[in-house]
């Protein structure tokens, strides 16, 4: 019987066509985007976000038939669009099999900068944020570029290499700005003084982000649309880069459009007791962890309640402003900083949308381990923006 139905499928050329479309569970992964269908990466859109086979093997097989099939009478409109849906095929394997997307390469923070900046064409940057901290950065622009993309890094390491997965998920048409915070990587500050000595940890961090909008602001003067993504603390550090904005009345200004919060805390404190409940077990973690609690306690504790009235987000989420678009992106069973409080940020937040991803340990690792759906959320909310720009 399957014999009989492929007989019938090479039959003709429309026929051949559907069966090539259904026959595979990527044809709904293949880009027909009208805004840039030949992007670097391959588009990921349409119905189904989460492909069945992701198998290099199972990519392989199909693109082997197909190729086969090429001797069969096509019109040459028919040849066409099949050559470029087999070479879409063979894109989607290079990218998904792309040395960025392997955790064991981007936790060597020199070799992913050198290979970033030899191989990929960024460029190093340094800037400084309006209270006198130099950063570091990587920068990489991009021809045609309609949004700038600022990316703000997690806790620990908290190194802006680690982060550049998401070269290979942002589309083309996106200039990227990878930094590290004060305290961190190539940029000043000492980040266990603020947080042990001084004290002020999480207060202004929102100026780093700040000035790296101001740097993209006057390298793209043309640019009119700023994009802020934030992983773990970094995504708490863009919402109060938002807030902060919009109290200041600096929103025009620093033209924000977007806010990707990926992973994000909820509450300074309470975030860092989770982190360090999941992190520190064990003969040796158990007991570090209870003289981590009692040094909040006995040292910390009254100097960081007055930062967490003014910088926690479950009071102050609603006043993010409408004109910025917020996307929530969370693990289902991130143990780290549970769902629970993400979701009743969003909740609350005007114009926001949340995308939940059920792989396993997903703290800050969903761009990596769930890339596929990742690359389509991404796409998907700048094509919304794109959309309400032309509106």
């Amino acid at each position: 019987m399957k014999k009989i139905l492929i007989t019938i499928c090479l039959l003709s050329p429309i026929s051949l066509l559907l069966c090539m479309e259904t026959a595979h569970p990527l044809d709904e992964l293949i880009c027909t985007t009208n805004l840039d269908p030949y992007a670097k990466y391959p588009t990921l859109i349409k119905k189904n976000p989460d492909p069945v086979v992701n198998t290099v093997d199972a990519y392989t097989r199909f693109m082997e038939t197909n190729r086969q099939n090429k001797t069969t009478s096509l019109s040459g409109q028919d040849r066409d669009f099949k050559q470029q849906y087999v070479e879409r095929l063979e894109q989607l394997i290079a990218w998904q099999e792309d040395p960025l997307f392997d955790t064991k390469i981007l936790i060597d923070f020199d070799k992913t900068r050198d290979y970033l900046l030899t191989e990929e064409g960024f460029e190093e940057v340094k800037f400084e944020t309006d209270d006198g901290v130099i950063l570091g950065g990587l920068l990489k622009e991009r021809k045609n570029a309609r949004f700038n993309v600022v990316v703000a890094n997690g806790f620990m390491p908290g190194k802006k290499e680690g982060m550049a997965t998401l070269y290979k998920l942002f589309p083309d048409f996106c200039n990227l700005l990878l930094f590290d915070a004060r305290g961190h990587g190539n940029s000043d500050g000492h980040l266990w003084r603020n947080i042990l000595w001084k004290r002020i940890h999480g207060l202004n961090e929102y100026r780093d982000i700040w000035a790296a909008i101001r740097l993209m602001n006057t390298r793209f003067s043309t640019i009119q649309s700023n994009i802020l993504y934030g992983t773990c603390e970094g995504a708490f550090h863009s919402a109060n880069a938002v807030l902060e904005a919009k109290k200041q009345d600096t929103l025009a200004e620093l033209k924000i459009k977007a806010l990707f919060f990926d992973s994000g805390w909820d509450k300074f404190v309470e975030a860092g007791y989770s982190v360090a409940r999941q992190k520190l077990t064990g003969i040796v973690g158990g007991p570090a962890y209870y003289a981590a609690s009692a040094l909040y306690q006995l040292w910390l504790k009254g100097a960081y309640r007055p930062i967490e009235n003014e910088r926690n987000l479950p009071h102050r989420i609603n006043n993010l402003p409408e004109s910025v678009r917020t996307v929530f992106i969370h693990g289902i069973e991130d143990k780290d900083v549970p769902i629970q409080g993400v979701r009743a940020l969003y909740a609350k937040c005007p114009n926001s949308v949340m995308y939940e991803s059920n792989v396993t340990r997903p703290h800050a690792l969903m761009q990596v381990k769930d890339k596929f759906r990742y690359a389509l959320w991404l796409r998907q909310e700048l094509e919304k923006l794109e959309k309400s720009k032309i509106e």
